[in-house]
């Protein structure tokens, strides 16, 4: 009967020790002079990183795209699509589809990825990947990676590229294109 005693005292101070120790991280989280909403809602949870709304999207609108679209980037402003019997990107504004550019790649683009200024093209056929700068296309440069690239994906720093005819991921510096390693 002691040791339950013992138990179920160690178990109750475990919890009052947890209660308290939440109730401080959650005053810490405030900043200076920010007080609990008066409705008695809880306060905002600094460490949630995002609340999603959705909303009811419009069935009605359609855009024009380009033959055989294969991969597609957001750049914050603008879908782009590959046309990979085109061997093309094509732009287009998000709030009307209207296209804004169509810009030649290498062979049969494939996947792309944006990362934070400039859309990077998969070219399957090429053996290479395009950087084309987000704001008007130009391409900056094409460089050569591993068997048909197809996706990609950036990680803050570098492109990254799955190269399905060898198996393989070329790894490319974003800043200039420079093959860091397969």
């Amino acid at each position: 009967m002691k040791r339950v005693m013992i138990g179920v005292c160690l178990v109750l101070g475990i919890i009052a020790s947890a209660s308290l120790f939440l109730g401080r991280a959650q005053e810490a989280s405030r900043t200076p002079g920010q007080q609990p909403p008066a409705n008695g809602a809880p306060p905002a949870n600094p460490l949630q990183v995002a609340l999603l709304k959705w909303y009811k999207i419009n069935l009605t609108t359609s855009f024009k795209v380009p033959e055989n679209p294969i991969g597609v980037a957001f750049d914050g402003e603008n879908i782009w699509m590959s046309a990979a019997t085109a061997g093309s990107v094509v732009k287009l504004r998000v709030s009307d589809g209207t296209n804004l550019g169509t810009f030649s790649v290498g062979a049969q683009p494939m996947g792309m990825v944006f990362d934070g200024a400039n859309i990077w093209v998969a070219n399957s056929y090429g053996n290479t990947v395009s950087k084309l700068r987000a704001s008007d296309g130009k391409v900056l440069g094409t460089f050569s990676v591993g068997k048909m690239p197809w996706y990609l994906a950036f990680d803050g720093q570098n492109i990254w590229v799955t190269n399905v005819g060898e198996a393989t991921i070329s790894e490319l510096r974003a800043s200039d294109g420079t093959l860091i390693g397969t």
